[in-house]
């Protein structure tokens, strides 16, 4: 039964506002190449970077067209994948709208005689054509408006492909509709022919669809008025197929493409049906179909749009239809999507809007309304220090041509053990900062209290004879063993991400597995800088070990960024390493450097990271805000660099207390407090230490924190130190 119009508005009125787009990956031609067997992992490791753009852009929905032909010979993996398909729009905070069949173009090839449909490696675009070819005729047809539809024959394997795909996830929360026709009756020659051939297959599809009798509701969009460019297009005048579509709708849906007045005369006509409004295409430079008008009319008019194209791909959907290509135009523009192949925005403009209208714009320094709401009091137990080096002399410029000073220890991290100790590994710099030669360079020290951080014992020292070492961060596995994540490095020659394993509490380590690396002759890793820096280890909920990090190996290689933030996933308790996430990046900003990532999983099921997002300006820090982002696994990370927190630059933490409270600390010397998931931020006061030196947080019972600092001294340089607070 068709859905009346208070269920339809019901269910709109529950979903807020709806951005989607019509989607097909860069690197794939058409949705056999999505869809099929051949060659997935790596199709799907594009839609992985791709869905992470979309999320950025504030695209909260995707609209796809569904392969009947893989479903048919590859069925059971297509619905393995298309299951994992669905887990990773949810991963994103999407949803999925599939089309069932396609008017648009002449349709699959079920109709030549001995003849199925070509898996394995498709065809390449040919230059210059919309869709990734010219227009040409089906090879074998002998009746070039065919639709599979048109043979009753093929209706038995259609009916079971709509009634097994909308049984299967007739309840399912990650489809929003489902769309069962596109563009009914643009099947036929020039677009033109065959408007209502498909009209009895349309009806049957809708019925078949019904009789699972899905949550989500059903539509299809008429399409024939998509400019100014024929008397016979008139706003609101609808085919046979047409009219017939909108009847069977729960959601009215319609294509337009072109310019904006015309966009409203449609709405108008369209309101007459009172049921919510779709617009499953739009997006057309050339026809002046364009984001800057369209996006914010269909945000005051609460429709759901979903405009054409992501990236630039094998599609070449910049180009403009053939069949227009003779009119009066100015081709110059693209006509569909809103990234260039790179991933970086072809008009910035327009992923600002998008940004701004959906939410996603972040918050910049100075912003009045990201400044800390007050003040939040805490009482602090006495300092303990845990490591002391007398002070020596500032030698000069060290390996990274920078004065070391008298820093003595730096870049405390903390694990509470399971036998009840607690554990700290610092940077210790007794020589003269990092390296030039073989002799040895920075190191990491370790040390433990068996009385809750009252006294602490010196138990081992862990050094490399040519290199430094730093950067250390600690987890302990299930079994006991400890593993340790640090940088080991020659400056400007050879960074190296490793892992070492200690059996024994943290008093002997021996190196397990290199996470990533950079390595290079003396000095070519430099201007630009091309290292890795500062992992950190977090257990993922379903027990697999996953690290975070900065990476410059992305600026020798398109696409450019100067620094990012990379995540590996270990499915053998850090042994090996699998491929490359990228977690932080700003498309529209690439020079900005996201680094010092200190990530966990958040009470509530999700994953925060939060980072420094450094500015540099020949070379020197103009600024090191503080950000953060969520993601609902702690794997899938939408792009950007997040979202700004007050009063916090350079070297971050981050903590939960037991009653959800979130802490986050930094460089600025500020220790900043948020009761509402970061909506309103506070500072603590007072605080016991002026000055922070890639300081740590750590939960502790009955609401408590540990603060762990790198103190500055009074003879110079720096010590470790730690302190006990509570929020009163």
């Amino acid at each position: 039964m068709i859905w009346s119009k208070e269920k339809a508005w019901n269910w709109y009125s529950e979903q807020g506002w709806i951005v989607g787009c019509n989607f097909v990956p860069s690197n794939c031609l058409g949705i056999t190449e999505i869809w099929q067997e051949y060659n997935h992992d790596k199709v799907r490791g594009v839609i992985e970077k791709e869905l992470a753009l979309a999320a950025y852009t504030g695209i909260n929905s995707i609209r796809m067209l569904l392969p009947f032909e893989v479903w048919k010979y590859q069925h059971d993996g297509f619905m393995s994948r298309f299951d994992a398909f669905l887990d990773l729009i949810e991963a994103y905070g999407m949803k999925l709208m599939p089309i069932f069949f396609d008017d648009c173009g002449r349709g699959p090839v079920e109709f030549a005689t001995g003849y199925k449909p070509r898996f394995g490696k498709q065809p390449d675009p040919v230059p210059g054509h919309h869709g990734g070819h010219p227009p040409r005729m089906i090879e074998h047809s002998v009746n070039p408006t065919y639709h599979m539809a048109d043979n009753q024959d093929n209706w038995p394997d259609m009916e079971r492909f709509v009634k097994e795909l909308v049984g299967k996830y007739r309840n399912d929360k990650r489809i929003l509709a489902w769309d069962i026709w596109n563009e009914p009756g643009n099947s036929g020659s020039g677009g033109y022919g065959n408007v209502n051939k498909s009209l009895k297959a349309m009806e049957a599809a809708f019925a078949w669809a019904r009789e699972m009798e899905p949550v989500q509701p059903l539509t299809t969009a008429p399409w024939d008025f998509y400019h100014d460019y024929f008397e016979r297009c008139r706003p609101g005048e609808l085919t046979l197929i047409e009219e017939r579509a909108v009847e069977l709708s729960d959601v009215v849906s319609f294509h337009y493409y072109g310019p904006v007045e015309r966009s409203k005369e449609l709405i108008e006509a369209f309101k007459a049906y009172e049921r919510p409004l779709f617009i499953t295409e739009w997006l057309h430079r050339p026809f002046h179909n364009e984001v800057k008008e369209h996006l914010p009319l269909y945000r005051e008019e609460g429709i759901a749009c979903f405009h054409w194209g992501l990236v630039n791909g094998k599609t070449q959907t910049h180009e403009p239809w053939d069949w227009i290509m003779h009119m009066d135009l100015d081709f110059s523009a693209w006509q569909h999507d809103i990234y260039k192949p790179d991933g970086t925005p072809y008009r910035h403009e327009e992923i600002e809007l998008f940004r701004s209208l959906t939410g996603k714009s972040t918050k910049r320094d100075g912003d009045d309304s990201m400044k800390a709401q007050g003040t939040i009091a805490a009482t602090w137990e006495k300092p303990v220090l845990i490591h002391d080096i007398p002070v020596f002399e500032d030698l000069g410029l060290d390996a990274r041509y920078s004065p070391p000073g008298k820093f003595g220890s730096q870049y405390g991290r903390m694990v509470f053990l399971q036998d009840g100790s607690w554990l700290t590994v610092y940077t210790i710099y007794d020589n003269n900062g990092y390296t030039y030669d073989a002799n040895g360079g920075n190191r990491l020290e370790f040390a433990v209290s068996q009385d809750k951080g009252q006294s602490w014992e010196k138990i081992a020292v862990l050094s490399h004879p040519a290199r430094d070492l730093d950067n250390g961060q600690l987890i302990q596995l299930d079994n006991g063993d400890l593993l340790l994540s640090c940088r080991s490095v020659r400056w400007h020659e050879s960074y190296q991400l490793h892992v070492y394993k200690s059996t024994d509490g943290g008093r002997s380590w021996a190196f397990l597995s290199t996470i990533d690396e950079m390595n290079g002759s003396p000095g070519s890793l430099g201007n630009p800088d091309k290292g890795v820096y500062e992992p950190h280890f977090y257990r993922l909920d379903d027990g697999r070990l996953s690290v975070m990090y900065a990476s410059e190996k992305h600026v020798i290689e398109p696409p450019y960024y100067s620094q990012i933030i990379s995540q590996k996933i270990s499915e053998d308790d850090g042994r090996t390493w699998g491929e490359e996430i990228w977690v932080a990046w700003d498309p529209a900003s690439p020079h900005l450097r996201p680094g010092m990532p200190v990530w966990r999983r958040l009470q509530d099921g999700r994953y925060i990271v939060v980072l420094e997002v450094v500015h540099l300006v020949m070379y020197q820090c103009v600024s090191a805000a503080i950000t953060y982002k969520i993601s609902n696994d702690g794997v899938h990370w939408e792009a950007g660099n997040g979202t700004f927190i007050p009063d916090q630059h350079g070297g971050p933490y981050f903590e939960q207390l037991q009653d959800g409270t979130w802490l986050v600390t930094s460089n600025s010397g500020a220790i900043s407090v948020s009761k509402d998931d970061g909506e309103s931020w506070y500072t603590i006061e007072p605080k016991p230490f002026n000055v922070h030196l890639w300081p740590s947080l750590y939960a502790l019972e009955d609401n408590r924190f540990l603060l762990l600092n790198s103190e500055a001294r009074k003879s110079g340089g720096h010590h470790m130190q730690m302190c006990i607070g509570k929020l009163e």
